[in-house]
Parts: structure tokens; C-alpha cells; sequence
């Protein structure tokens, strides 16, 4: 007996995915970055899901002291400010990681945030020699 694929209703996967979206928008203009970047998302999510973001990159062979010391380096400090204003857009990069976490999420039935961590980390080169190297370069963060 085949059993038919559990889809997520689009409210349950939207309302986390916007919630990372909204902390990776305060996250860039803390940086003083214009634009939201995987970089931004994958800082934001590893904030609020640390174990997501490490079990999605253990998945690929990264490295996790190697990713937790360059995602420490692009954090800012809580005292740290950007310029205020409107919030930063969202690049063509980052809107597109979202969709697909969104349609992963809801066709397969995971976490909205896990699959948004898969999606991250599914940028890099799948055959690199050194994964971490790679995963580290595709989200800008070496």
C-alpha cells in the first residue's frame, strides 16, 4: 500500500519562512547591507535554529566548527547599528531559496526552516573535495 505525500498547508510553511525573512531584513540593515543575500537568511536562521543549520550541513560533509566560526565572524554585536530606514530587499538569490523551501516544506511534509537550511546548503558543489570550502564560498561567507 502506497501512501500519498503529506502537503503542508501553505499558511503552516509561510509563517516561519517570513519569520526568517523578517530577522535576516533587521539582520542585513544591522549590517548596513541594501539587499537580503543567502548569506543574510542562513545568519538568520542559524540564530534562531542552530540545529537545523547544523544537521542541513552535516548532510552535505560540512564542517561544523568550520561553518559556527565563519558565521561568528559575520554576526554583528548587539550593540552594532545600521542606518535606519526601510527594510533591506530581498535578492533574486533569496527569494528563490524561500519558494524552494516553501515547496519542500509543503510536499514533503518537513519543517519549514529545515528545509529553507537544506536549500542553503544545497548551493555548494555536491562533488567539492572540501565541502565546508565550498559551502562557506556559495553563501559568501569565506
Amino acid at each position: 500500500m502506497e501512501h500519498a505525500p503529506v502537503i503542508t498547508p501553505p499558511g503552516e510553511v509561510e509563517a516561519p519562512l517570513r519569520s526568517v525573512r523578517a530577522r535576516a531584513q533587521r539582520l542585513a540593515r544591522r549590517l548596513g547591507h541594501p539587499v537580503v543575500a543567502p548569506r543574510e537568511l542562513l545568519l538568520a536562521l542559524s540564530a534562531a535554529h542552530p540545529a537545523l543549520v547544523v544537521a542541513a550541513a552535516a548532510a552535505r560533509g560540512v564542517n561544523p566548527r568550520r561553518l559556527a566560526w565563519a558565521l561568528s565572524e559575520w554576526c554583528p554585536s548587539a550593540a552594532a547599528g545600521g542606518p535606519a530606514g526601510s527594510d533591506p530587499t530581498l535578492s533574486a538569490a533569496a527569494l528563490q531559496l524561500l519558494a524552494g523551501a516553501a515547496q519542500r516544506a509543503a510536499t514533503a511534509g518537513t519543517a519549514p526552516e529545515g528545509a529553507l537550511a537544506e536549500e542553503l546548503f544545497a548551493l555548494s558543489a555536491a562533488d567539492s573535495p572540501d565541502p565546508t570550502a565550498a559551502a562557506l564560498r556559495a553563501l559568501a561567507l569565506a
